[in-house]
């Protein structure tokens, strides 16, 4: 058996629902890979740095730059994780504005002969 595709639901407001979803799926998604590239990025070319931190690690300013590094790698994992959810929250969005598609068609319902 076939799944059926949602039916969206009559109205204005449920479209207006439906195109905020779609604007918050889009904007999610971008924000997850901005922060996916980011971090990816962020982290080949601050490795050296990072590397020679942790040879160092019992001098005060190698603890620093770790700090640092980890922390602006934080940032694109906070970003990716914001884009997550949005994606999330955008497909919640196009699913309160659409329909579950009857299992039985209206057609069979009121003519019981138009089916076979």
């Amino acid at each position: 058996m076939f799944r059926q595709k949602r039916v969206p639901k009559a109205g204005c407001f449920f479209k207006g629902v439906r195109i905020t979803g779609l604007l918050f799926k889009i904007a999610g998604a971008l924000m997850l890979l901005g922060g996916l590239l980011g971090f990816i990025l962020t982290f080949i070319k601050s490795a050296p740095d990072l590397l020679e931190g942790f040879r160092y690690i019992d001098q005060q300013f190698a603890q620093l730059v770790i700090t640092l590094i980890f922390t602006y790698l934080g940032v694109f994992i906070v970003l990716g994780c914001t884009g997550l959810l949005s994606f999330g929250l955008g497909f919640l969005l196009d699913r309160v504005a659409t329909d579950r598609p009857d299992s039985i068609p209206q057609t069979s319902i009121d003519n019981p002969d138009a089916s076979i």
